[in-house]
């Protein structure tokens, strides 16, 4: 399919998660003005990612594979690889700019290769001509088989996984840092797999 159309397809029949907790008071905004969400769907080992952003600021500096796109405006599925320790990092910025890496925690993550990530943002609006003062989506197709994520599977179907959604923007004028499932801790920190909520693929 093409992008637009599995944007309507996940609009139509994605399961939709809203990005929308907000833990700490310090970087806590005003729901009406910052709304991100998102609709998830699969074929077979690939998980379908469609965010939607609202937001007063948009930044969107970072261009390169690897760059740290967590700095601009921001959107990332962290999910955790089947019968193992290790989970995945995708993040990415308004221009389909993508950071991702896969690891046991925070430090000594092995970052993915360049020539791969590159591939995993189908559609950006910042990227793709669709630009707004405060609005900005991004399809990505994260191939969770071709990294160990799906175990010996060859369908997500019936399986259940952990991961979490996040938003954030680390150098806009007021960052933000919101999860899709809570994260308990006193300060953000998004590498806290204890805090992953389930996603659950439906048979087929």
């Amino acid at each position: 399919m093409k992008p637009r159309e599995l944007i309507d397809a996940l609009l139509k029949f994605g399961a939709e998660a809203p990005v929308d907790h907000q833990q700490w008071e310090e970087y806590r905004r005003d729901p009406e003005e910052v709304q991100v969400s998102c609709r998830l769907g699969y074929e077979k080992t690939n998980l379908y990612l469609y965010f939607q952003v609202k937001e007063p600021e948009i930044r969107a500096v970072n261009t390169s594979p690897h760059d740290p796109v967590y700095q601009d405006s921001c959107v990332e599925c962290f999910v955790s690889v089947a019968g193992s320790d290790e989970y995945l990092n995708c993040e990415f910025n308004p221009l389909g700019a993508c950071l991702a890496g896969i690891g046991t925690g925070r430090q000594g993550r092995t970052p993915l290769p360049a020539e791969e990530i590159q591939s995993l943002c189908l559609y950006a609006s910042y990227r793709d001509g669709e630009q707004s003062s405060e609005h900005w989506d991004l399809l990505a197709v994260l191939p969770l088989g071709r990294w160990g994520a799906a175990g010996n599977k060859q369908s997500l179907a019936g399986m259940v996984l952990k991961g979490n959604l996040y938003s954030c923007g680390d150098k806009l004028k007021e960052s933000r840092y919101i999860s899709w499932n809570p994260i308990l801790l006193d300060a953000p920190d998004f590498h806290q797999s204890r805090w992953f909520g389930e996603f659950r693929f439906a048979s087929e």
